[in-house]
């Protein structure tokens, strides 16, 4: 199954993350560019770079290693000069950040 990551910047320093899946039978209504996220970037963007993240195969068996290959970092600059990067986390990793704001 063919799913692809479509990433937007929009007038209203937002970024909004799309996925693209046209062989998915869950999608309703014909509709294959489905909106995953949105983020506020309080900022203009001006320049999008999307970058495969590195496989950091140490031993650790909770993800495939397929899995780890498929995963991109965004990185964007913006007008008032911020460079700021997007990646994900696993849920043990975002858990304890979690922590960390409570």
């Amino acid at each position: 199954m063919e799913i692809s990551r479509v990433s937007l910047s929009l007038m209203s320093k937002n970024i909004q993350v799309f996925y693209y899946a046209p062989k998915m039978p869950e999608i309703r209504n014909g509709q294959k560019l489905l909106s995953r996220g949105e983020f506020h970037a309080a900022a203009h963007i001006t320049k999008l770079l999307r970058l495969r993240m590195l496989s950091t195969s140490s031993g650790q068996s909770g993800a495939s290693v397929s899995d780890k290959t498929n995963c991109f970092v965004l990185l964007f600059g913006t007008l008032d000069g911020s460079v700021v990067c997007v990646a994900p986390l696993d849920e043990l990793t975002f858990q304890k950040f979690l922590m960390l704001l409570d």
